[in-house]
């Protein structure tokens, strides 16, 4: 994924900053400060700062995405946000793989702010905070999103984040690298029930979630934790009630699936959340590239099966990508080079 240097962005973000702070302090004359905004569908624009923001792990590179009243950043690939309808919307962004590792933080964008996860994503860590204005996170769709860890945060203004259980969610502090951190952390400058904080996953309240209130030493007078957290639907072939045969995530079918899925009568081409019965030919998938036949997999298949890239060797429904040497076909002396035929 192309990234741009915050350094480029030098005096845009310092033209911002200025104006944001001549908003801000306007908007302290007329409401005194220290006042708590009243909540609020969409971003605080003109009451406080709003923003979207990718962080680089060292700190260095920062990508506003939103920024109090500003669309920035509209050519990250996988990354668009929709103001109308106040969602952002992350589509197979590894963010936290290899040299990659970027976070993001969300302050202050209302309280149906919501995260859209399609495809397979991961984020170093995901901060949400509000500042004086109720917010708040809703995090759904259908894809997976792994974190290090998430970070929730209110100086007594009303938070509430919710994970739909259409979402794979996972917040493994130790797997992602960061073994000294929990894998969710809620802080508040007021005891939780005072804040009306909550985490509500899968219609689970944090008292459910056996949240444990504990003594903090940061800015935030209470804090509470959870080590680990992981939210996985069920997934399943299925026929609707109207007679069709799709992928279903927890009982609604996921129009935005395409790729390979299983069930008790075997694995199947899905497209566009529907079983493909019409595809003939080779699929590709995480797991391995397949011959298909009337939209199942054919393990019975053994031969050899073209796609766009060229001609393979197929065994077992499956194309042999470690296999190198000669195959004997009806007679016929092949070479095949990593499961390609030559």
């Amino acid at each position: 994924m192309t990234y741009y240097s915050a350094k480029k962005n030098t005096l845009l973000i310092v033209v911002l900053a200025a104006f944001l702070a001549c908003a801000l302090f306007l908007s302290s004359l007329q409401t005194g400060s220290g006042m708590k905004a009243d909540a609020a569908s969409g971003p605080a624009d003109g009451q406080h700062t709003a923003e979207i923001t990718l962080v680089s792990k060292d700190k260095k590179d920062l990508k506003f995405i939103y920024l109090s009243g500003i669309i920035l950043n509209t050519d990250l690939p996988g990354i668009s946000y929709d103001k109308a309808s106040n969602t952002l919307t992350i589509k197979n962004c590894e963010l936290s793989k290899d040299n990659t590792h970027y976070s993001l933080t969300v302050t202050n964008m209302g309280d149906d702010f919501k995260l859209n996860v399609v495809g397979n994503n991961s984020l170093d860590y995901l901060s949400l905070e509000s500042i004086g204005y109720d917010t708040g996170c809703t995090i759904t769709g259908c894809g997976t999103l792994n974190i290090g860890y998430l970070d929730i945060s209110s100086d007594g203004s009303k938070m509430v984040v919710t994970v739909d259980n259409t979402v794979t969610f996972n917040a493994d502090s130790a797997k992602m690298g960061y073994e000294n951190l929990p894998a969710v952390k809620v802080s508040s400058k007021v005891p939780l029930t005072e804040m009306e904080s909550m985490i509500k996953v899968l219609g689970k309240t944090n008292d459910q979630l056996v949240f444990e209130e504990t003594p903090s030493f940061t800015a935030y007078a209470y804090e509470t934790t959870i080590n680990k957290l992981s939210v996985v639907p069920t997934r399943v072939v299925k026929q609707g009630t109207d007679g069709k045969w799709g992928y279903y995530v927890n009982d609604k079918l996921d129009t935005t699936f395409n790729g390979l899925a299983g069930n008790q009568f075997g694995t199947w081409k899905i497209t566009n959340g529907l079983v493909d019965f019409l595809y003939q030919g080779l699929c590709e998938s995480e797991n391995g590239t397949y011959m298909i036949k009337d939209g199942q997999v054919d393990l019975g298949f053994n031969g050899f099966a073209p796609n766009e890239k060229g001609k393979w060797f197929v065994q077992d429904g499956m194309v042999q990508f470690n296999y190198v040497g000669p195959v004997v076909l009806n007679g016929q002396k092949f070479t095949v080079d990593k499961g390609q035929v030559k």
